[in-house]
């Protein structure tokens, strides 16, 4: 689900990396 949300980087993260990015793009996931 993050990963639709994360642009190109996430094409190459994994996903637990993946999560970290969209924890600190977007805290209101947390």
């Amino acid at each position: 689900m993050a990963c639709a949300a994360v642009p190109s980087p996430a094409d190459t993260v994994t996903d637990e990396e993946l999560l970290t990015d969209a924890d600190a793009a977007f805290p209101l996931w947390d």
